[in-house]
Formats: structure tokens, sequence, C-alpha cells
């Protein structure tokens, strides 16, 4: 606010300084009225001249800006984006699953040391440690598929709407002043009757004033200002009772004219004023004050063009700012559906790496507590299927929030890593038959982690809810698709998650997103369960596929 008054103050003292001078090198006496006229006419040029540097300059700001903006890809926005939400994601899931588990862990390994009689409370507390890492598992889970970060829409700009300011009254009030001490000079002195022959009539005052006092709507409605005073000089043309222009009509005229031209909206009203303005002026000026047509002629041209400028400048700065607006509407999109992706993504690994491993440690936990004092060997055997299950665990969530940390959401697992699966899970307490007929190489990496979530997730659910049962695992070629089936003769159930909401529906969106097919459901005769995921591999097969067949144990 203090600049902008500095600003005027310098653009006023420049201008009377410019008045003086330009007069001082006319010749005669210098005259105060003279003067006035002057200092009104540069202080408005010059401020035209500053508003049409201003709107140029920021026109061209603005054009850079957008062709900074265009030129920007949707990496450029999503990669940071994802690089700072994986972050904050490897930090929640260091701080909520890692520590649930690392307790788990501690309490595992204080068996071997531990009391007889303390170890079956330490199961118990093992149990509910890994209900309440499946519980904070869920809600994460929970959490990060149901974040949609909302989109974010371009910021509403109301239309403006002018209202009446008290610079606008002081203007006013000082036009209409000034009007009436040159209206009241000339006619005093006898200016108007001597060098034009008119006399000053109540007609000709009152039109003027009235034409001084129209430069209130300067602001508020500048057509219709213009069209005020271009219907007043015309009446006074038309009666023989010119509008007497002096130093007023820069202050009266030259506002309504400049703002219309310049930030009026674009409608008939906006041609109609400034052009009957004009008109009617210059005729007025013609036929009762020839000698001053041409000094009204160049005001007026002056002030049209610097509000033209103004209103280029303007409309190319709107364009720039509305292509700004919609390039990052669409980069913010972008990133928005990227992260909601990405989350996701986080969703279906954190569920695939530790709901598993979590439910075998709770389930081997129980029978180790149920038969550590009348079959003490099944008890090891499950003390070792909970120390293995924690290890997988911590080490596949430990690969998940390193690859986080480092801005790369992808845990890669693949074909070979199904043998280490299975033998995990046959310790576990499943008989498990293995018939993998595809070599590893001949799968691609997005493929192969997913027939091994696929296998991963099949088996922790035998393992949680058929307990004891002989479980198939078939992986072979068909045609240019490889499939994966998981058969197991356990009690039939409806849904092989145990998470409903998370597991079926968090393969079904890996395996469709990689254009594949899940199904699920018992078998047909209504025994077991039946997993299958049909794939098509991006990596043609190989000529000597190493498959094998595994032996159940």
């Amino acid at each position: 606010m203090r600049r902008s008054v500095l600003e005027h103050v310098a653009t006023g003292v420049a201008a009377v300084g410019l008045a003086v001078v330009s007069l001082a090198l006319e010749p005669g006496p210098i005259r105060a009225l003279d003067v006035l006229f002057a200092a009104f006419l540069y202080t408005f040029l010059l401020l035209g001249l500053r508003f049409g540097v201003r709107a140029v300059r920021d026109a061209l700001r603005a054009g850079r800006l957008a062709a900074d903006v265009e030129h920007r890809t949707v990496a450029d926005v999503v990669g940071p984006a994802l690089r700072e939400e994986r972050a904050r994601m490897a930090a929640d899931v260091g701080a909520v699953v890692h520590r649930a588990l690392s307790d788990v862990r501690a309490m595992v390994l204080s068996l071997s040391t531990a009391p007889d009689d303390a170890v079956p409370e330490i199961l118990r507390e093992v149990q509910r440690r890994g209900r309440t890492a499946v519980t904070e598992l869920r809600r994460m889970v929970g959490l990060l598929r149901a974040a949609d970060p909302a989109p974010h829409d371009p910021p509403s700009v109301a239309a403006s709407t002018a209202t009446l300011r008290r610079p606008d009254v002081v203007l006013t009030v000082v036009t209409v002043l000034v009007c009436l001490v040159e209206t009241t000079a000339g006619a005093v002195s006898g200016e108007l009757a001597t060098d034009y022959g008119l006399r000053v009539g109540p007609v000709s005052v009152l039109l003027t004033l009235l034409a001084a006092a129209a430069v209130v709507l300067w602001r508020v409605n500048p057509a219709l200002g213009t069209t005020v005073q271009g219907v007043l000089a015309t009446l006074g043309l038309v009666v023989g009772s010119p509008l007497l222009v002096g130093g007023w009509a820069v202050l009266a005229f030259c506002p309504t004219l400049w703002r219309c031209v310049a930030r009026a909206r674009a409608g008939w009203p906006t041609v109609v004023g400034p052009v009957l303005l004009v008109t009617a002026t210059l005729a007025s000026q013609w036929r009762f004050f020839r000698e001053n047509t041409e000094i009204l002629a160049v005001v007026y041209a002056a002030t049209v063009a610097t509000a033209l400028v103004v209103r280029l400048g303007e409309v190319r700065r709107g364009r720039a700012t509305a292509r700004v607006a919609s390039r990052r509407a669409l980069l913010d999109d972008a990133a928005r559906r990227a992260l909601l992706d990405d989350r996701r993504a986080l969703a279906r690994d954190l569920h695939d790496t530790v709901s598993g491993s979590v439910g075998v440690i709770v389930v081997q936990a129980g029978a180790a507590e149920l038969h550590w004092d009348l079959r003490r060997d099944q008890a090891m055997e499950s003390l070792a299927a909970v120390r293995t299950s924690v290890d997988t665990a911590l080490e596949e969530l430990d690969a998940l929030t390193a690859r986080l940390g480092a801005g790369d959401g992808a845990v890669h697992r693949g074909v070979p890593e199904l043998d280490r699966l299975v033998e995990r899970m046959r310790s576990a307490g499943l008989t498990i038959r293995t018939e993998i007929a595809v070599d590893g190489g001949s799968v691609d990496a997005e493929t192969a982690t997913c027939l091994f979530r696929v296998a991963q997730e099949g088996l922790a659910n035998a393992a949680r809810h058929a307990p004891g049962s002989a479980v198939s695992l078939v992986l072979h070629r068909v045609g240019d698709a490889v499939e994966l089936t998981l058969d197991d003769d356990g009690a039939p159930r409806a849904d092989g998650t145990g998470e409903p909401g998370f597991g079926l529906v968090s393969l079904a969106e890996r395996v469709e997103r990689l254009g594949g097919r899940l199904t699920a459901g018992a078998r047909g005769d209504g025994s077991g369960f039946v997993l299958r995921a049909r794939l098509t591999s991006r990596r043609p097969a190989t000529s000597g596929g190493t498959g094998h067949v595994g032996t159940p144990t």
C-alpha cells in the first residue's frame, strides 16, 4: 500500500514537472489553468503508460510460466510425490507392524532360556501379540485402500464485482470542483465570450457539471459512464450549449474511457459508450472550440492506446493462466491417481508379505501351547515353524520398507522362491505336493512376483483354515499363459482370506492389473478349496524349461 502511494506521488510530481517544462517552451505567460490542464494530462498519460508496461510484463511472465508448466511431464510431478509418500509409508510400517513383529520375535527367542512352566504363558503372549500385529496390519491396509486423495480443484476465482470506493468519490469531488473553478474562471474573465463568442449559460454549466460528476461510474460501470458523458455532450451539441471542456475533461473522460476499453466486459455497451463519448465531444469541440480539437483527439488516442495495451496484455495473461491451471489440474489428477495406485499396491504388499506369516505364527504358537505338556516333539516342531515364520515376515517387511525408503515400491519375488516358500509351509504342518513345470527365466518379474504372492496367500490360507490338509501346487503353461493352481482337501469354506475385503480382493487386483484372471472356490464336489490364477507372461518361454515335480511330505 505504501509503495503504491509513493508511486502515485512520484507520478504526480513528474507530471507537474513535465507540464511546467512544456509550457515554459511556449511563448507567452504561463497561466495557472494551463499548468493544471497539462499536469492532469501528463499524470494520466504516465499512469496509462505505467499500467501498460505492467500489463505487458505480467503477460510475458505468465507466458513463461505457462511454457514451463506445459513442458513438465507427469513423471516430473508424480516422481517426487511418490518418493515422499513412500518414505512416509516406510516410516509408518516400521513404527507399527515391524515393532509388533519384533516383539513377537523377542518372545520367541526367549523361549530357549525360559523355564518349562513359563513357556505356555509366553506362547499365549505370542498369540496375543500376533493377533495385535494382524489387527494393526488390517487397520493399516484398510486405511491405505480407503485413502483416495481428493482431486485438487483449481481455486475458483469469483467474478470481481466493482464497488464504489472512497478514492472514486474523492476523484469525483475533485473533478467537479476543478470543473466548477474552470467554468467560473472562464465566465468571470470573459475568456469564453472573447475567444469563442460564447456566453456561459446555465444549460452549459449544468451539462458540464453532470459530465464531470459521471466519472463516479468509472470503476463501477465504465460503459454506463462513457454513455452518460456521450449523451450529455450530444445534448449540448444539439441545443447549442456545449460542454465547456477544460482540464477537468482529462479527469472526467479519460478514466471512464480508459477503464471501458481496458477492463470492461465485452459487449455492445462497451462499444457504444466510448464511440458516443469520443464522437460527441470531438464534434462539439470542432464546432465551438475548433483549436482545441487536436489536443482532445491526441488525449483520446493516448488513452485508447494505453488501454488497448493493458487489455491485450491481460487477455494474454488470462489465457496463459488458464493454460497453467488446466495443465496443473491434469498433472495433479495424474499424481492423485498414481498415489492411489501406489497406496493400493502397498496395501497388497503388506497383506501378502506379512499376513500369511503372522497367521501361521498365531496358529503354530497355539499348537505349541496345546502340545507342550503331552507331545513335546510336536510342540518343538510348531515352535520351529513359529521362528521360521517370524524371521520370514521380518525379512519380507525389511525388504519392503527398504524399497519404500529408497523411493521404489516394488518388492519382486520369482519362481525360484516358490521352493523356499513351500518348505516353510511344510514346516508349518501342511502336506504339499508341487509340480512346477515352468522355468523361472521364462517369466517376467511382475508375473513371477504375482504368481509367488498367489501361492503365498493360498498356502497361508490353507494353514490357517485347513491345518493338516494336503495341498497340491501346480505351475505350468497353458498356451501363451502361465497358470498356477492350489488345491487343498480341507473343509470347504466361502472365503480363503480370513480377512474379508483384503485377501482375495488383493490377489484379484494384482492378477487383473497384469491382464490375468483369478478364480477361487470349492471343488466341484463341494469339498476343499481351489485357487487358480492364469496370467500371460510377457517373456517368451524358453525351449528347455527346467520344471520339476516335488514330492509331498
